[in-house]
């Protein structure tokens, strides 16, 4: 075949894809979506009855102001991540990663301060089950997005697709779940979370590769 028939042919054949959106748009409208969705199930299950007074508490309101901000962060970074080129962005990992780290810091302050006097709630395993349910859904949206946009950076944007959903199922419990005892709090709800952000970069290897 001559080469000019082939490019006619080629072009014909060729289906019209369309143009990703702008990552601020794009951004913005997953940010929506995450606040709806831990809106919707803080409702659902109803807030903790204390939530007023515990939201007085500079510590309390600190970890939950520096949670959202780690979620709105891995959110941004995923969209950034799920272009090839991220978007001539340079280091998008970097704003969940310096989130989180704050976020342990809030914790270690928490630790510090904590009252002994609070017991341990005896339901460890089965919050971290709570949150693990309330992060699917988010994870899958959030996996058929990126691998919808051919990324290339599918390691890291696995990590922080699972660390958003699961930001996302751990503000839910924070905020209905009648606890407020440090330890059970880190070992049941925030290292499930960096698990589930080393378990992301393993699905993303699998799942996002094209």
């Amino acid at each position: 075949m001559d080469s000019h028939d082939l490019i006619k042919q080629l072009a014909q054949d060729a289906r019209p894809v369309k143009p990703a959106p702008h990552p601020l748009r794009l951004a913005c409208r997953w940010t929506l979506l995450g606040t709806a969705y831990v809106l919707f199930f803080v409702c659902l299950f109803g807030a903790r009855p204390d939530v007023v007074d515990r939201l007085a508490d500079p510590l309390f309101t600190g970890e939950m102001l520096l949670l959202a901000i780690t979620l709105i962060a891995c959110i941004w970074s995923s969209v950034l991540l799920a272009y090839p080129d991220a978007y001539q962005i340079q280091r998008p990992l970097a704003w969940p990663v310096i989130s989180f780290a704050l976020l342990v810091c809030m914790l270690y302050t928490q630790w510090v301060y904590a009252d002994p006097s609070i017991a341990t709630p005896m339901h460890g395993l089965s919050c971290t089950i709570h949150i693990t349910l309330l992060s699917l859904v988010p994870a899958v949206l959030l996996f058929y997005r990126i691998n919808r946009m051919a990324s290339t950076h599918y390691i890291k944007a696995g990590a922080v697709a699972l660390l958003s959903a699961f930001s996302m199922g751990g503000m839910v419990a924070r905020l209905t779940e009648m606890t407020d005892s440090i330890g059970h709090i880190v070992q049941w709800h925030y290292l499930p979370m960096l698990a589930a952000a080393a378990l992301g970069t393993l699905l993303g290897r699998l799942l996002l590769r094209w």
